[in-house]
């Protein structure tokens, strides 16, 4: 009796976890059947196809996930995208086990998993297959603070518990080091700790593993992430700049797109989950114990909005490229700061929730339904952004599509060593600034893999690009490539554009500069 017993305790637990892994699932899927590589796919899916390279071996747990992936799925990019929904999938699962591990009520678990899986501003996680290890980081990261939870609990595991709560959250760190800052997610619940100085030593215990795994990733696996990060000197307006840059986007331009439809999504759910708290609603004597939980729930929000702003620390001494604001593929990078603002407004609308349908009387049904209508309007805003960023990534690669395929309709064969160079078409796609091709270095892959020739060079034609005497420099400096081996694909009009000497260079090529963007719907 007692193995059932433990086994069926086992499936309930694991049942919302289910649940909401397969909705998220299921919502992102239609993106992934039709999504095709971009930006650093084609990079990292040609040096594995050609053998040319690892890329990101700095990053050790990054390099073992997009290994797996090159080596199980070669070129075929709909596995690719299929295994990225998948494995995006479970990031909200897994803050849903940590937040109840951590004792959260059941209704908050389940509305900041639904946020996150609508979340607009680190939606690029299942759009984009070489963002999918820091989904897998994040993933390891979360179940890392769930497991942490077992060991404050106590009890007979209690140390084993820890030994893979220090293990998940230093894997988390070797695969993307964003994900440090979600061993603040205990500190920030820890009003509802039953063993509040354990929870703190499990965060000096963590930040014990975090601080050397962050280190490695900086210093000894990639000395030159130091030399080429932001000066010392200038990490404290880095940090504003960063700060600034997360308010504006996620509390100034998310609430300024608060439509109609969202309003009245807000308003009919505040109406049903009023009637319901009235209908259904238990008497119970709130009393002290329900201040107390307003209270308790008002202090953690607050402080899960301060992590959410500390998650941006780690990228002060990265590259500068990193910014909360960047659109397309570069709003990765706010996937951990995400993370805890969705628990913070869940906290709150759950709590109202919870409170409000505890009894019939006094204000109970306004409680419920101000929770339950502040949870459908944020659902019902992210929803429409997430969809609208769907669908300028889903336009991207059927341009994408079509510039490839125009490039091989001009060229039929390219000789070894050759060096395409594409023109007359738009290196990004809208608003969001979805790449298509834009750069030479994963533009040289798409070539690469899309001829079968890891010989050949690709890269868009550019101002940058100068006609000399012997042929044309790629870069200012650069040793220029033949003319013979120059190869200008004019993509709008399908046709390979001979450039034989210097004059027909500098006569053709300004004409064939890839335009900056595709503003079309």
């Amino acid at each position: 009796m007692y193995p059932r017993t433990v086994g069926s305790r086992l499936l309930r637990s694991m049942l919302w976890p289910a649940v909401v892994w397969a909705a998220a699932a299921a919502v992102w899927l239609r993106y992934a059947l039709g999504a095709t590589f971009l930006y650093d796919d084609w990079a990292y899916v040609a040096n594995a196809t050609f053998h040319l390279g690892e890329t990101q071996s700095y990053r050790p747990g990054f390099s073992v996930v997009t290994g797996a992936m090159t080596s199980l799925f070669g070129t075929h990019q709909l596995r690719y995208y299929l295994a990225v929904d998948l494995i995006a999938a479970t990031v909200p699962a897994a803050l849903y086990v940590a937040l109840r591990r951590l004792r959260v009520g059941t209704v908050t678990a389940l509305i900041a998993a639904a946020l996150m899986v609508v979340m607009p501003r680190s939606d690029s996680l299942h759009l984009w297959w070489t963002a999918s290890p820091i989904a897998v980081a994040l993933t390891l990261g979360l179940l890392g603070v769930a497991a942490g939870g077992r060991f404050v609990d106590g009890g007979r595991r209690a140390m084993a518990w820890l030994a893979a709560s220090l293990g998940l959250v230093a894997a988390a760190v070797l695969t993307y080091e964003s994900t440090a800052v979600l061993i603040l997610l205990g500190p920030a619940l820890i009003a509802f700790s039953v063993r509040r100085r354990r929870t703190l030593v499990l965060s000096a215990l963590h930040v014990a593993v975090v601080i050397p795994a962050a280190w490695l990733m900086y210093t000894r696996t990639n000395p030159g992430n130091v030399a080429n990060g932001t000066p010392a000197g200038q990490w404290p307006s880095r940090l504003g700049s960063l700060l600034v840059d997360a308010w504006r986007i996620f509390f100034t331009d998310l609430p300024g797109q608060i439509g109609v439809a969202g309003l009245v999504s807000g308003l009919l759910v505040a109406a049903a989950a009023a009637a319901a708290a009235v209908l259904l609603g238990r008497r119970v004597d709130q009393g002290t114990g329900a201040r107390q939980r307003i209270v308790t729930s008002a202090v953690s929000a607050a402080l899960l909005l301060a992590a959410g702003f500390a998650a941006f620390v780690p990228f002060i001494p990265a590259n500068g490229y990193y910014a909360p604001s960047a659109p397309g593929v570069g709003n990765r990078v706010n996937a951990a700061a995400a993370i805890f603002f969705a628990s913070a407004a869940a906290l709150v609308a759950g709590r109202l929730v919870e409170l409000g349908a505890e009894r019939r009387r006094g204000a109970a049904p306004l409680l419920a339904a101000a929770g339950a209508g502040l949870a459908a309007t944020l659902l019902a805003v992210g929803t429409r952004e997430s969809l609208a960023d769907a669908t300028e990534f889903s336009s991207a690669a059927r341009l994408r599509d079509q510039t490839l395929a125009s490039t091989q309709s001009a060229l039929q064969s390219a000789p070894p060593g050759s060096v395409l160079l594409l023109g007359d078409y738009a290196r990004y796609r809208g608003d969001q600034l979805v790449p298509i091709l834009a750069e030479s270095w994963y533009t040289q892959g798409a070539i690469q893999i899309r001829y079968h020739d890891p010989s050949l060079q690709a890269a868009p034609v550019d101002p940058t690009n100068l006609c000399t005497a012997t042929g044309i420099a790629l870069a200012p400096g650069g040793t220029p490539v033949p003319y013979p081996r120059v190869h200008v694909i004019d993509v709008g009009r399908a046709a390979a554009v001979p450039i034989g000497d210097q004059a027909s260079c500098r006569s053709l090529l300004p004409q064939q500069v890839a335009v900056f963007i595709d503003a079309r719907l």
